[in-house]
């Protein structure tokens, strides 16, 4: 984000210029098309990627229900069986994130999605996890938006469900 610094002394208030301040995060290796999709690993991280120039494949599903035209594609395999969470807190631009499972893009089982997270423009998702299993990770932009992209992800394993209330 834009940062300045106020400084003042009872002469005088002065107002910096903004300085632009990126954390340098690890480059995750999110790809344009889901044959070629780059892999995380581990209970968590967080990595950075750009969606600019990315672009939306025929037959792929419409991440979080909602329209988009530039996405990237990533893969995480759970370590152990557990609660995970994925977010795009920190990106640039409005995200759209689904994870799914499956090995073919027009197959693909949805397994979370969101768009807008406690009305911000980052978006996370929580599911149950299921050691080996590999999730597939898209981000996309709302409405073609591009941007740089935060990805972070945690496996809780001291919790293996997310309570279901059936009745």
């Amino acid at each position: 984000g834009n940062y300045g610094v106020l400084v003042a002394n009872p002469a005088r208030v002065v107002l910096s210029t903004n300085a632009n301040l990126r954390v340098n995060n690890t480059i995750l290796e999110l790809a344009d098309d889901f044959a070629n999709r780059g892999s995380i690993s581990g209970l968590s991280g967080t990595g950075s990627a750009s969606n600019t120039n990315a672009t939306r494949e025929a037959g792929e599903p419409y991440h979080a229900g909602k329209s988009g035209s530039n996405s990237v594609w990533g893969q995480w395999t759970a370590p152990a069986k557990g609660v995970a969470t994925i977010s795009t807190l920190g990106s640039s631009f409005d995200t759209l994130l689904a994870v799914y499972t499956g090995t073919n893009l027009t197959n693909l089982t949805f397994v979370a999605g969101n768009d807008d997270f406690t009305r911000s423009i980052a978006s996370r998702v929580t599911f149950n996890a299921s050691a080996g299993t590999n999730y597939i990770i898209a981000v996309d932009g709302l409405v073609g938006v591009t941007g740089d992209i935060v990805l972070t992800w945690n496996e809780n394993t001291n919790i293996t469900q997310i309570p279901k209330i059936t009745q």
